[in-house]
């Protein structure tokens, strides 16, 4: 393994910083890492080609947009605009005017944005080095990590973050039975999924959020011209943004929210208040999420799931808002009766093909169709329709056993699945809590993974912020462990 020279003057930490997985989350660390002089070398371990980009970030369809004006997507905030001013400075405007706004804020291609991040993190070379490679396993053994890659390079770490994105959604059990089947697609992003999609086909979207839009704009863009029907249990769509950039000052914080209910009922109050005074719902919620990791410390552990089960979804539409661009064109298409929210239940109908895509090839009269049964929400009858595709997009899937390396580090005890399903089990410090239910002081988690514990971890913001934390506590464990090594 490639090394770098470290300043023995700054630090005595001789073995690396490994950071597994260089979306965002991980390159925010890496970072953080550096503006804090962290001299020990900084591996990210993470397959794609730059880093920075992730999954969100690496999309190349122009469609997709960024959910929030440019002066939101953050860095560093000793900086806040910096991506903004760089939009400007590059003359990246020239080649995409739709990203611009009468009001100045800017919403530009998500490609773009991780294009600035891999600028951003090859001014790190050499001291941060990206590994081209898939982690494979982690194990602890002698005060130090020892990780194997899918590459055949085994690196041994100080200190380990955790940085992995989400996998892949999970396939309810009502649509089990459609797995195999050619035409129903658990992950829209993987292969040539929509590509594969006819301008005519008929297609049912399971899930009605953020990838439901994502989707939904790919194919308006690519000129699809048939009926989409996207369903899920509420049939709630991403919300809009305003234009007004007033600022709410209340506070959600003082005194303390115990219960989910009330909260509830105080946003809710909130919300009629503002508007009394001609003041968007949007910026309330704007205050909401500033403060959202205390709102969520205080609430208790049975008010946590209470909100996951019953408020989370009313959460995420009006949180997590869509662009300008993006709205206008669900809006065109419903109007247009080209796309069918509904709130409805699905599920693979009792008669339903369950086929190969090799049985479709050997045998040509096999139907590409697809039959479901919907179930209208607070209606009792099942009623039969069919599709020529259906695309799963009900988000990722948050449970450790989803992805493999977290599933086997969970089975050698490193770390735990947190009490609500979010992600890792952490404590307020950003460590993985092991099986022991003690905090490992050199193993961190970066990213949604510990939601958790903090609750509002997805924005730019929230995660670049998080990663300088986490950053701190790993520059303090180094200076930790060197000096228990000089003195021993």
């Amino acid at each position: 393994m490639r090394s770098h020279p470290v300043d023995s003057r700054k630090s005595k930490a001789t073995k690396p910083i490994a950071i597994v997985g260089g979306g965002f989350s991980g390159a925010a660390l890496a970072w953080h890492l550096r503006r804090m002089n962290v001299t020990a070398n900084i591996i990210v371990i993470e397959p794609r080609a730059d880093l920075g980009c992730g999954l969100a970030y690496a999309t190349p369809d122009p469609a997709h947009r960024i959910n929030v004006p440019a002066t939101r997507m953050i860095l560093d905030a000793d900086d806040a605009e910096h991506f903004h001013r760089w939009l400007i400075d590059t003359g990246y405007l020239a080649t995409d005017p739709q990203a611009a706004m009468s009001d100045g804020r800017l919403f530009p291609t998500r490609a773009i944005f991780g294009f600035y991040m891999a600028e951003q993190m090859r001014s790190l070379k050499p001291a941060v080095m990206h590994l081209r490679a898939k982690a494979l396993s982690v194990s602890a053994t002698k005060g130090r990590f020892r990780i194997a890659c899918d590459n055949g390079e085994t690196i041994d770490a100080a200190s380990v973050a955790l940085a992995t994105c989400h996998a892949p959604p999970a396939i309810p059990s009502s649509l089990r039975s459609l797995q195999s089947h050619p035409r129903f697609f658990s992950d829209p992003w993987s292969g040539n999924a929509l590509a594969s999609l006819a301008p005519r086909d008929r297609v049912l979207i399971v899930g009605t959020g953020l990838t439901m839009a994502d989707i939904v704009a790919s194919l308006e863009r690519a000129g699809h011209r048939c009926e989409i029907v996207a369903v899920s249990r509420r049939g709630l769509r991403p919300q809009s943004h305003t234009d007004n950039q007033s600022v709410f000052e209340g506070d959600f914080t003082t005194p303390p929210l115990t219960q989910a209910t009330a909260l509830s009922r105080y946003v809710r109050r909130a919300v009629i208040d503002a508007a009394r005074e001609g003041l968007p719902w949007q910026i309330v919620l704007n205050r909401v999420h500033e403060q959202g990791q205390p709102i969520w410390q205080n609430l208790s552990a049975s008010s946590r799931r209470q909100f996951l089960r019953h408020l989370r979804p009313y959460w995420d539409t009006h949180r997590f808002r869509i662009a300008p661009q993006l709205h206008e064109t669900i809006d065109k298409l419903i109007a247009y009766g080209m796309l069918d929210i509904r709130a409805a239940s699905v599920r693979a109908s009792h008669g339903a093909l369950d086929i190969s895509a090799a049985s479709v090839r050997a045998n040509s009269t096999t139907p590409h169709t697809i039959s479901v049964d919907l179930r209208a929400r607070h209606d009792m009858k099942w009623k039969s329709e069919t599709f020529d595709a259906v695309m799963l997009a009900t988000g990722p899937a948050h449970a450790v056993a989803a992805d493999p390396l977290l599933s086997s580090m969970n089975a050698d005890g490193l770390l735990q699945g947190d009490p609500l399903g979010l992600g890792i089990a952490v404590d307020r410090a950003g460590h993985a809590i092991s099986h022991g239910n003690e905090p490992n002081p050199h193993l961190f988690v970066a990213g949604p993974l510990a939601r958790g514990t903090f609750g509002e971890l997805m924005a730019t913001s929230d995660l670049s912020a998080y990663a300088k934390k986490i950053a701190g506590r790993i520059a303090a464990s180094l200076l930790v462990t060197d000096d228990h090594v000089t003195s021993a």
